[in-house]
């Protein structure tokens, strides 16, 4: 399909593609520096960002499937969360996402798990070496204030120096709001040739003619999108990318003789993880450091938009976690 091609109805086909961004950043949390990768979701039909992941590792399976969870769950807390006002409907399950497959490593086998959650793939004409082809067409380069670096942003590298970067670099935080500000409350406000309206119009119009898929499980959604690792359980508990983790059902098992346990974790929200027992419930464990809860599953409830089965990207021990999934 081209990028002139207009499908019948949101979410019948959406885009992934990755672009690098100018901004410096560092990520307070582990005090990494960079710049960072902007993966998006692009509905063809309304040419809506449907969602975006920001990160200071290259492209990977994670960050598709942290922007897919973005993508279809409803943007209202995550907007409150970050004191960003405006409109953006965008949420519900794509029926056919179009990604170069020679751009992620390992794209086969998320490909079969979208298979099972009622998500097509297609491949897509882009030349696996360019990220951000499809993203600089259609944006002109820019995301509100922030710049894309360009199209092959794999080689792009500033001149500054290093300590005169790190001096200006703002948090990545601040970055995700200029972000989804400058979609929210520029991109989706005006009028495409190729459409002969604003992303927000077209959004609504086909939303007001045909509801899209709604959820019945959110927990159980999120947890299929998120990355896994096996740990070493001990008499304090689990440690995920240095932080550690404890509730009164990792004692028992760890007093029932269990040496290793396998736990799902969302590297943004590191104030708990879930940890997945063969044929029972996730059961939920705490930072012992965290001075703030997550979000609730009721939260969650209300957030999402979709019912799919269990994923599993890896089993990476947490020794390896880090690199991989940060």
């Amino acid at each position: 399909m081209r990028l002139s091609d207009i499908p019948e109805r949101p979410l019948q086909m959406v885009y992934f593609d990755h672009v690098k961004i100018e901004d410096y950043v560092v990520d307070e949390r582990t005090g990494e520096t960079g710049y960072p990768w902007l993966t998006l979701a692009i509905d063809a039909h309304t040419r809506m960002v449907a969602g975006f992941h920001l990160s200071l590792a290259p492209p990977s399976r994670i960050s598709l499937s942290l922007c897919l969870l973005h993508a279809v769950c409803d943007k209202s807390r995550w907007m409150n969360a970050r004191g960003l006002r405006g409109d953006w409907p965008a949420a519900g399950l794509p029926e056919t996402i179009a990604i170069d497959p020679q751009s992620i490593f390992g794209f086969r086998r998320l490909a079969r798990a979208w298979r099972d959650q009622g998500i097509a793939t297609a491949s897509e004409p882009i030349n696996s070496s360019v990220f951000g082809a499809r993203a600089t067409h259609m944006f002109g380069g820019r995301f509100g204030k922030v710049a894309i670096a360009r199209a092959n942003g794999v080689s792009w590298t500033p001149r500054a120096p290093r300590h005169l970067r790190r001096a200006l670099a703002r948090d990545m935080r601040e970055l995700e709001f200029v972000v989804g500000d400058g979609l929210v409350n520029d991109y989706h406000q005006r009028p495409r040739k190729d459409t002969g309206r604003t992303p927000l119009d077209g959004w609504r119009e086909a939303e007001a003619a045909a509801p899209l898929r709604a959820p019945q499980d959110c927990m159980r959604f999120r947890l299929s999108l998120l990355p896994d690792a096996l740990c070493p359980l001990g008499s304090s508990g689990v440690s995920v990318l240095g932080e550690t983790f404890w509730s009164p059902g990792l004692a028992q098992l760890h007093r029932e003789g269990r040496e290793r346990v396998a736990v799902k974790f969302d590297p943004r929200d590191l104030s708990r993880i879930f940890v997945q027992e063969t044929d029972k419930p996730s059961m939920e464990a705490t930072n012992v450091a965290a001075t703030g809860g997550g979000a609730s599953d009721e939260a969650c409830r209300r957030n999402c938009k979709l019912l799919v089965p269990p994923l599993r990207f890896c089993e990476a021990d947490c020794g390896c976690a880090e690199k991989q999934w940060a």
